[in-house]
């Protein structure tokens, strides 16, 4: 599902996160998992759309990115935000979060080997027929 924006910080700042999952070890693998991470737009905005993190919005000089930290319980997935400038913003590009995670450990053949970073969110979602 979709996880709305609900950012750890108020306010303009340089930097923000927020949470998105805490996976048990039966859950996630770090080491042969992948993770991908998408954002939202509102769908009544000028540039609705979803985007694979990370994400640089270079008309307000933020960065969007996330990443897996060792935390109480498991592994953390968050998304981390900043501004490219030092300066601080509210950072509203993205109305919402979805992550996908895709399990690993079994090897591919180079010929059947494919690389999901590089599939557009509708790709990924048909190729691994996930609802919406």
């Amino acid at each position: 599902d979709w996880i709305p924006v609900d950012y750890i910080g108020n306010g303009a700042l340089e930097s923000n996160l927020m949470g998105l999952e805490v996976f048990s070890s039966s859950e996630l693998d770090p080491v042969t998992d992948m993770v991908l991470v998408y954002g939202q737009r509102d769908a009544d905005s000028a540039d609705d759309g979803i985007y694979l993190l990370p994400f640089i919005l270079a008309s307000q000089d933020e960065y969007y990115g996330y990443g897996l930290f060792d935390v109480t319980g498991g592994t953390g997935l968050q998304v981390r935000v900043n501004t490219l400038d030092g300066g601080a913003n509210l950072f509203t590009f993205f109305t919402e979060y979805r992550y996908v995670v895709i399990p690993g450990g079994n090897p591919a053949s180079s010929k059947s080997a494919v690389d999901y970073s590089k599939m557009n969110y509708e790709e990924l979602i048909a190729h691994f027929n996930i609802p919406e």
